[in-house]
C-alpha cells in the first residue's frame, strides 16, 4: 500500500513540475508580448494586451505584427463619465493597422477617456463605415 501511495505522489509531483514548467513558458511568452507592446508606447503604458491567440499547447502566440483590420480605420470610443473623467476618443486614420497599432491606440484611448478600469484589449468591432473608412470600437475588458 505504501508503495502505491509513493508512486502516486511521484506521479502527481511530475504533473506539478510539468505544470510549473508550462506556467513558466506561458509567463515568458506573455512577458515578451507585454514588453513589446510597452516598448512601442511613449506615454505611460496602461493597456494590457489580451487579443493574442494560442498554439496547440495553449501557449500565447505573439500576433502583434499581424494586420488586425484591412483598409483605413478610425478607432472611436465615447466617453462614459461613470468610468472616469475624460473625453471621447477618436484616433487618427490608420491604414491596415496591426494588433500592435490597436494596442497603441487602446493605450491612448484609456488616457483620453479616463477609463482606467477597462484596460484589457481583447478584440474590436466595426461600428460603422463611411467613405471607405471603417470605424471600430476596441473591446476592452477589466
Amino acid at each position: 500500500m505504501k508503495i502505491g501511495i509513493v508512486c502516486l505522489a511521484l506521479l502527481l509531483w511530475g504533473d506539478i513540475a510539468r505544470a510549473d514548467a508550462q506556467g513558466d513558458e506561458w509567463a515568458a511568452k506573455m512577458d515578451a508580448i507585454v514588453n513589446q507592446v510597452c516598448a512601442n508606447i511613449e506615454q505611460e503604458c496602461v493597456v494590457i494586451y489580451s487579443a493574442y491567440g494560442e498554439d496547440a499547447k495553449g501557449m500565447p502566440v505573439n500576433n502583434l505584427h499581424e494586420i488586425a483590420v484591412e483598409g483605413q480605420v478610425i478607432v472611436v470610443q465615447p466617453h462614459d463619465a461613470f468610468w472616469g473623467e475624460g473625453a471621447g476618443y477618436q484616433s487618427e486614420p490608420l491604414q491596415n493597422p496591426t494588433w500592435l497599432d490597436l494596442a497603441k491606440s487602446a493605450n491612448q484611448m484609456i488616457h483620453t477617456t479616463g477609463d482606467y478600469h477597462h484596460v484589457y484589449l481583447e478584440d474590436f468591432e466595426v461600428v460603422g463605415t463611411k467613405d471607405g473608412v471603417s470605424y471600430i470600437q476596441l473591446l476592452m475588458g477589466s
